[in-house]
Parts: C-alpha cells; structure tokens; sequence
C-alpha cells in the first residue's frame, strides 16, 4: 500500500527488525510529565496557575524506521503537534484546530496577548509569523492566520528519491 519511492527504499536490516527502541526516550519523556505536574503545582501554590499560558509542541519528529526512514524526509514527518493552555480563559474547555500555523507565529501571539507590540525590526524587515492570538482568546483578540500553505525547508534529496510535495 506504499507508494514507488518507499517501497523501492532499501530494507533497514536486522538492526531494527522488532522496531526501533524507543525505551529510553519513553522514559525520558515521563520524567518530563513529573516535571511539568511540579511546575503547575508550584504555580498553583504560589496563586499564578490560572493566569499561565502553557504552550507544548515538539519539533516535527523522526521516521523511527516506519517506510524505512530513520530521519526527517517524508511528508508524514513535517506535522507537529501544538497544544496551548490559558486556565483563566479556557478553563477545562478544549477545541481543536486544523489551522496552519508555524514556530514562528509563537513570538507575535505571545507578544499580543502580553499587549506589546512587534517589529519592524532595525533591519527593516517586519516579523515573520502571524498572531494566531484569536485561537486561544477570542475574547481578546481577532487575529488568526489567514494562510493555505507553510514552506518546508529540507535538505537536498541528491538520490531523488523522494518526490516533492505541498
């Protein structure tokens, strides 16, 4: 069910026939949990909890040898995940969002909801991501990123064995 470039890709070998060992970064990441569950109680014992913006993302991941990738080479690996949290604005509530957005829309959501202002920058040039501000408090803010596509930059395929994609 793969397509010709995957498919055509050279098999991993025996190194990786029961998967790729994931242990270590599984328990890597529960000592991350604790952390973070310390860190909102701290929060929460100093009374500043609810006015805490959480925001939790990771960058876009690796092929962990599904399709025979190791690395970053696929369009199944540019999505990340990006989670924000605002107790005093959303409470439990939750929505989800299909919307593009980019590392770079962080700086200028972060700046609007704080109420500064940014760029244009010494060098001229205006900032380079969108306020994505309206998502999290619509109450707030109206910005929301009108885009249909983000660039992807990724190193020179020189087997070309992976076809271009949007």
């Amino acid at each position: 069910d793969k397509p010709a470039y995957v498919r055509n890709r050279p098999l991993l070998g025996n190194t990786y026939q029961n998967g790729y060992p994931l242990d270590k970064k599984c328990r890597v990441l529960l000592s991350v949990d604790d952390w973070v569950g310390d860190v909102v109680q701290d929060l929460k014992d100093q009374g500043r909890y609810e006015n805490t913006i959480f925001i939790f993302t990771s960058d876009n991941g690796m092929g962990w040898g599904s399709h025979r990738w190791l690395f970053k080479f696929a369009p199944h690996t540019t999505q990340m995940p990006l989670y924000v949290s605002w107790p005093k604005v959303h409470g439990g509530s939750f929505t989800q969002t299909k919307m593009l957005l980019s590392n770079v829309d962080l700086a200028p959501t972060l700046c609007e909801l704080a109420g500064c202002e940014m760029g244009p920058f010494n060098n001229g040039y205006p900032i380079d991501g969108k306020s994505f501000a309206g998502l999290i408090a619509p109450d707030i803010s109206s910005s929301i990123p009108d885009r249909n596509a983000i660039i992807i930059e990724r190193a020179i395929d020189t087997e070309n064995t992976v076809p271009r994609w949007r």
